[in-house]
This record gives structure tokens, C-alpha cells and sequence, in this order.
């Protein structure tokens, strides 16, 4: 009971400050920005059973369909006009958005415990977990795009979900059933945005594991036979999920409202004789879907840092944060509020150094040919594995022909977070981090002194608060703009340094 009551109290702060930071006031601002413009025509789509296609899989949009199901704050408002377009510019008066935003936002709040969960599984340390936490959960730039209609929450929550599963297996025996466990939420993960696919890295990784991990050698013929079982059983889950999720999005579209889209005429047959849940419907409506997807990808247009107004950003400088984008803004004399998305440096920057310390390791190791100190072998793969993901996330991101977004990079983000942690962790122990690597190639070979470690530990975890409550400052410096807060010309002035040029934006207008 003793060690599980310091758990307990960590979870329910974390519940505590998950509430205050992203839960409460989610309805507000009572305006539509960003994404949500498109997301909530297509919410009203399922729930009028109107057909349509989406660049995106549909799961994210189900479920935002589903808050709005469930909290129903427009009853009495009429929505029609939502069927007949994909992009909504008005709103009715009395419009509310807490059912449109309702799942995004309690998947954005049940990550911050996701968050610790993967943090506590990499250390096994509640207080340095608890407090690291802070890192994810006062980044303004993930809280103002989670308290909206947007994708990314629930992305975030898959991913999360796939990267905890995956260490909880790793020191374990890893046998099919894991494979199995794994694919559930890699395939939801999918089945919301397909730059989840990065994290199929998971699957060959937990192979390596699962063969360095028997006691004896096999045949290859066995290993190869292992390889194509446990691939083909993979697949097999993720395939399921994500055609089982389009095959209730293609059965829900009943009625044609808003044009044929890319549909069939067998498709539009099928929805003529109200059979849109039939296994030819499916394959002819599935064969429509991609077909849109295709086609509404290639007319993405590239990023033109030429373009006046123009917010997406390379991805090689999303590590530094750019470029935030002014999501909403309404001035009032001499005054203005924003609503921004806006990063949190002291968490990017941690990310950052995570990346460069990742980096400097794995070429310690493949360069140099140093070696992990006995007994952390699994911390090292941690490591490699996470900086593996990263890798794979940005070189997809590189490949991509559109623009992108700022908010792409949360997924890589994230995973820098847990290399700086594992660094971290390291550190609270005096390991690994004793020297840096570029400073002693003998890094790998010091010897640990574990009464003299653990009288260190109480010391790291102060400076870690510390670092936590820096933290924590920055994030209510910029919380005017992550709440769509009124600021005085001198108070954005202050705040220019985030958000260059935000001041000539609005305030410099006549």
C-alpha cells in the first residue's frame, strides 16, 4: 500500500491539473477555428447519415460525431446548411461546440496520463515520472489545438497507447498474443491519420527483441517461419480494424446531400436501394474513398514561404518551434485576444536536446563502437528505438509533396520527450550522463556506485521540480493566447518574442 500511495496521489493530481489546464471551459472560445470548420460538416454527416469522403481515415471524425451525439447542446438549432458542404463558414446563433469538442478534449486529457504511464513503465520511478509529466501536459501548443474539433488528440492517444504497450512487452516474454496487442492501437492510430504509420517501426522492433531474447539459437527456416507468422497475424489486426472502421463510415452514408463526391455507380446503386451496408456497397464505396483520398492529397498545395498569410513550415525547423499560427484573433480598441498556436520553448527545447543527446549515443555506439555499461542494455534500446521512430516520422514528413503544419510535429515531439526522459532518468541514477559522450569515449565503461546513486536521487528530483516549475511559468506567460485571452498592446509586446510580427497583425491595424 505504502509504494502504491505515492502512484495514487500522482494520478490524481495529474487528474486535478488535466482538468484546469485542458478540460475546463473547452466550449470556449464560441467560435470556430482552425480545422473545425471542416470537421464538424463532416461530424453532421454521420449523424444525419449524409455521404461524404475525407482526406483523412474516418475514426477521428466518428468520434467527434459521437461527442455531439452524446451531449446534444444543439437540439434546437437548425444544421442543415452543414450537409450541403465540407467547409461551414456560418454558424447559427446559439451554435454551441461542446459536443463537437467534447472527445477531443477527454482524449487530450486521458493522454496526460498516458504521458506518465510510459514514463513510469521507462523508469519505474513515480516522483521523476510525475513531475516530468509537466513537460507534455503544460505544452501550449498541444493544449490549444486539443481543445478543439481536431484529429490530433486522438492520434496522440493511439500512439501513446501503442508506445506503452510495446515497453510493458519489451522486458517481458513476447510471444503472438503480443503482436495481437500491439496491432489494436497501431490500427486505430491509423485508422485516424496515416502519419501514424510511422509507428508500424514498432512491429520488426519487438522481433529483434523477441530473437535476441531466446536462450538458444534456431534454425533460420524456424525464424523465418516465426517472421511471416507474426507479420501476417499483424496485418491481419491492423487490416481488420481499419476496414472494419471504413466499412460503418461507408454504411452510414444513406443519402446524398452534398454531391456524389468520387463515388461509383455501383456505390451510388447500392445507396439508391438503401443496401449500404452490403459487402458490394463496401468494396465499391471503399474503392471511392481511396480514390478521393488520392486525388484530394495530390491537390494539396506545397509550402510557399513566399506566400503572404502563408502558416504551414519546413520540417526540418519544426524542432524550433516554427512557425506558430494565429488561429483566431478580435481586437477591441486597444486591446486584443488571440488564440494561438504557440509552443512552450522550454518543452521544445527539452525535446531538442533529447534529439541531439539521442544522436550523439547512437553514433557513439555504430561510429566509435562504444559500448552500453552492463545491466542498461534495455535502456540503450529504448533509446535506439525511440530515435528509430523519429527518424522514420520525419523522413515520411521530408517525402511529402504538401504543406505542412506545425501541429505535425507533435508526434515527434512526444518521442523526443522520452529520449530526454530516459537521459534523464540515467542522469537522477549518476549513469550514463556522467560525461558526455563526445567528451569521454570511455562513457560506457564507468562503474556505478548504487548507495552513493541513490543519495543523489532525492537532490536530482528537486532540481527536476525546479526545472518543472520553469516550466509551469512559461506555460501562464503564454496561456493569454492558449484561452484566447484580452491583452493590453503592452503585454502582446511582451510576448513578441514567441509570436514575432503578432502585434502588427492585429494592434498595428487601424
Amino acid at each position: 500500500m505504502r509504494r502504491s500511495m505515492p502512484f495514487i496521489l500522482a494520478t490524481i493530481l495529474l487528474i486535478l491539473l488535466t482538468w484546469a489546464t485542458v478540460y475546463n471551459n473547452y466550449q470556449k472560445p464560441h467560435a470556430v477555428f482552425w480545422d473545425e470548420n471542416y470537421h464538424i460538416a463532416s461530424a453532421e454527416k454521420y449523424i444525419a447519415g449524409s455521404l461524404f469522403m475525407e482526406p483523412h481515415p474516418p475514426l477521428g471524425k466518428m468520434l467527434i460525431a459521437l461527442g455531439e451525439q452524446i451531449r446534444s447542446p444543439n437540439r434546437e438549432v437548425d444544421k442543415l446548411s452543414f450537409l450541403e458542404t465540407d467547409y461551414i463558414r456560418e454558424f447559427p446563433p446559439g451554435f454551441s461546440f461542446k459536443g463537437y469538442r467534447f472527445f477531443p478534449v477527454v482524449f487530450a486529457s486521458l493522454n496526460v496520463l498516458l504521458f506518465f504511464a510510459v514514463l513510469l513503465t521507462l523508469s519505474r520511478n513515480v516522483y521523476i515520472s510525475f513531475l516530468f509529466t509537466a513537460w507534455f501536459l503544460f505544452d501550449n501548443a498541444i493544449i490549444v489545438h486539443s481543445r478543439g474539433a481536431m484529429l490530433e488528440p486522438f492520434l496522440i492517444f493511439f500512439a501513446l497507447l501503442s508506445l506503452l504497450i510495446f515497453f510493458r512487452m519489451a522486458d517481458r516474454k513476447i510471444s503472438l498474443a503480443s503482436y495481437a496487442a500491439l496491432s489494436v492501437p497501431v490500427g486505430l492510430a491509423l485508422s485516424v491519420k496515416i502519419n501514424a504509420a510511422f509507428l508500424l517501426l514498432l512491429f520488426p522492433s519487438l522481433f529483434l527483441m523477441e530473437h535476441f531474447a531466446q536462450k538458444k539459437d534456431m534454425l533460420f527456416s524456424r525464424q523465418l517461419a516465426r517472421l511471416v507468422v507474426r507479420a501476417a497475424s499483424s496485418i491481419a489486426v491492423i487490416a481488420i480494424l481499419v476496414l472494419s472502421i471504413f466499412y460503418i463510415h461507408i454504411g452510414m452514408g444513406k443519402h446524398l446531400t452534398n454531391g456524389a463526391y468520387k463515388a461509383t455507380p455501383g456505390h451510388l446503386n447500392r445507396i439508391s436501394m438503401n443496401q449500404t451496408f452490403s459487402i458490394p456497397a463496401f468494396a465499391e464505396g471503399l474503392r471511392g474513398n481511396i480514390r478521393y483520398m488520392a486525388e484530394y492529397q495530390s491537390g494539396v498545395p506545397r509550402l510557399d514561404v513566399c506566400k503572404n498569410g502563408e502558416n504551414g513550415s519546413h520540417p526540418m525547423r519544426w524542432i524550433l518551434g516554427e512557425k506558430s499560427i494565429n488561429y483566431r484573433w478580435h481586437k477591441e480598441e486597444d486591446q486584443a485576444r488571440y488564440l494561438y498556436l504557440v509552443p512552450n520553448m522550454a518543452v521544445w527545447l527539452t525535446g531538442l536536446a533529447g534529439l541531439a543527446l539521442g544522436i550523439s549515443l547512437a553514433a557513439g555506439v555504430l561510429l566509435l563502437g562504444l559500448r552500453c555499461p552492463e545491466g542498461r542494455h534495455n535502456d540503450c534500446r529504448n533509446i535506439f528505438i525511440l530515435l528509430s521512430l523519429y527518424m522514420a516520422y520525419m523522413a515520411i514528413a521530408l517525402y511529402a509533396s504538401r504543406v505542412l503544419y506545425l501541429y505535425h510535429y507533435f508526434l515527434p515531439l512526444i518521442v523526443t520527450l522520452l529520449i530526454s526522459f530516459v537521459f534523464l532518468q540515467y542522469f537522477a541514477r549518476d549513469r550514463f550522463l556522467k560525461e558526455s559522450a563526445w567528451l569521454n569515449l570511455h562513457l560506457f565503461q564507468i562503474q556505478e556506485n548504487e548507495t552513493e546513486n541513490k543519495s543523489k536521487l532525492p537532490l536530482f528530483t528537486g532540481i527536476l521540480a525546479i526545472a518543472a516549475v520553469a516550466v509551469m511559468a512559461l506555460y501562464a506567460f503564454l496561456s493569454p493566447l492558449t484561452y484566447y485571452r484580452f491583452l493590453k498592446k503592452e503585454e502582446i509586446q511582451r510576448r513578441d518574442l514567441f509570436v514575432p510580427g503578432v502585434i502588427e497583425d492585429v494592434i498595428g491595424k487601424k
